[in-house]
C-alpha cells in the first residue's frame, strides 16, 4: 500500500502562483510512490486545523 500524503495549499497565497504549478506537483508527489489527497485552504487557520484534522491518518503532510 502507497504512504498516504496530503497536500494543503493556498491558492491565493503567492500571487496564485500555485494555480498554474498544481498538476505538476501533484504528478511528482504520485511519481514518487504516494497517493494524495489535496486539500485547498478555505479561511484563516484552515490549514492548521486540517493539519490537525488529518495527521493520524497520513504519513506526510505538505503545505504550500
Amino acid at each position: 500500500m502507497s504512504p498516504k500524503l496530503l497536500f494543503i495549499y493556498n491558492m491565493y497565497s503567492g500571487q496564485g502562483r500555485i494555480r498554474s504549478l498544481l498538476a505538476d506537483v501533484i504528478d511528482h508527489m504520485v511519481k514518487a510512490g504516494y497517493t494524495v489527497s489535496v486539500y485547498p485552504t478555505q479561511d484563516v487557520r484552515d490549514a492548521t486545523e486540517e493539519t490537525i484534522r488529518s495527521a493520524a491518518s497520513c504519513d506526510r503532510i505538505v503545505c504550500s
